[in-house]
């Protein structure tokens, strides 16, 4: 008989247990119904309890590819004394490689293989919410890693290193960075084209809202 689900975490003790701000937990919840997959209980004041296996859930896809459950820097170190990821990115400047002891550092290292990882995967490896690495490797901080985003689509994302990074000749890592930057740029305009149409629509909404008001008190 399977054992019944218990939902006895708080949203604070599961946002230590994976490294984050328990309000990111609850701004994912609010945004998609759902941390990841993960759903919790919400009782009668409101509060929120998560099953008492989360951390298992989260890693569960991780664990199904024989990958580390929590970031281990330690052993990233020794993965760079040996040389594996700067032997990779030999044709990089060294600028744009992370500090070994940073997330952004453990992200590069997952993705380094080529192959494309879901965002449950990247959790499991990193031990946390991964957005913060990757936005670290795609903007200006770390020089406009080309990551894409295969499944566009849903709540998981589905991430791969572009082969321009790869190939081992610079000019493939160069174009491959001023094509991020492209997109990140394009990206930004978007934001703001849809920020400047909402102006409009807001502003009269808050004015129609406040003469209602008047009209009613």
């Amino acid at each position: 008989m399977k054992k019944a689900i218990e939902f006895n975490q708080p949203t604070e003790q599961l946002a230590s247990s994976i490294g984050i701000k328990a309000s990111s937990i609850r701004t994912r919840l609010c945004k998609t119904g759902s941390y990841f997959g993960l759903k919790p209980q919400k009782l009668s004041n409101g509060r929120l309890l998560w099953p008492s296996d989360s951390v298992g859930q989260l890693l569960e896809e991780g664990r199904g590819r024989g990958m580390k459950l929590v970031f281990d820097f330690d052993d990233i170190w020794h993965r760079q004394k040996r040389g594996s990821l700067e032997k990779t990115f030999a044709h990089v400047p060294p600028k744009h490689l992370p500090g070994y002891d940073t997330f952004a550092y453990a992200l590069l290292v997952l993705l380094s293989d080529g192959k494309p990882y879901s965002t449950r995967e990247i959790m499991a490896w990193l031990g946390r919410d991964p957005r913060s690495a990757r936005q670290c490797l795609t903007n200006k901080t770390h020089g406009y890693w080309l990551i894409h985003n295969l499944r566009k689509k849903g709540n998981m994302g589905l991430y791969q290193l572009d082969d321009g990074h790869l190939s081992g000749d610079a000019q493939d890592d160069k174009k491959a960075r001023n094509q991020a930057r492209i997109l990140l740029a394009r990206h930004s305009l978007n934001q703001a084209r849809r920020e400047s149409e909402r102006l409009p629509v807001a502003s009269e909404r808050y004015q129609n809202l406040t003469l209602d008001l008047d009209e009613n008190f």
